[in-house]
C-alpha cells in the first residue's frame, strides 16, 4: 500500500519533514532520495493516468486526499515536474467525482463514517486544508493548529 499509514507516502512525509526542519543533517542526501522516491510512488497510483483513477477511497489515511495532502506538501516542482504539472488537474478530478458521485469513505465497502482518518470529517478536514493551507493546519505532518494573535487591535 501506497499511503499515509502504510508505505512510501507516509515516508516521504517523515523524510521531507526531517530534511525541512534539519534534523537528520549528516543523511539529508539519503533521506531526499527517499523522498522523490516517495513522491514518484505516490504518484503513481492511479493519480497520474488519465484518467485518474486513484486508490478507490478519498480518506486522509490511506486515500486520495491524503496521498494529494502528501503530494502537495513534498513534492519538488524542479525535481518533479510531471508531479507539479499534474496536481491541480488532479484536485480538479477529485472534486467532480467527489461531487458527482460521493465521497468515499476508507472503510470496507465505502460506507459513510464520520471518522477523521477515514471518514468524511477527515475529507471534508482534507478539502478545507487544500482550500486554505495558511489557515488550516496540517493534520498528516502533526502541525498545531495557528493561534491567533490575541494581544493585537482588531
Amino acid at each position: 500500500m501506497i499511503a499515509w499509514c502504510h508505505g512510501a507516502a507516509g515516508i516521504g512525509l517523515a523524510r521531507h519533514e526531517l530534511v525541512r526542519l534539519g534534523v537528520a543533517a549528516d543523511i539529508s542526501d539519503e533521506l531526499e532520495r527517499d523522498r522523490h522516491r516517495a513522491v514518484l510512488a505516490t504518484f503513481g497510483t492511479g493519480l497520474d493516468r488519465d484518467p485518474v483513477s486513484g486508490m478507490g477511497t478519498h480518506c486522509l489515511c490511506h486515500g486520495d486526499v491524503g496521498n494529494l495532502l502528501i503530494l502537495q506538501r513534498i513534492h519538488c516542482a524542479d525535481r518533479e515536474p510531471e508531479v507539479a504539472d499534474r496536481l491541480p488537474a488532479v484536485w480538479r478530478t477529485l472534486l467532480t467525482e467527489g461531487q458527482e458521485n460521493g465521497w468515499v469513505c476508507g472503510v470496507p465497502h465505502g460506507i459513510e463514517t464520520p471518522g477523521l482518518m477515514t471518514g468524511i470529517a477527515g475529507i471534508a478536514w482534507g478539502l478545507a486544508r487544500m482550500a486554505a493551507p495558511e489557515r488550516v493546519p496540517d493534520l498528516l505532518a502533526l502541525e498545531p493548529p495557528i493561534v491567533p494573535d490575541m494581544t493585537r487591535d482588531a
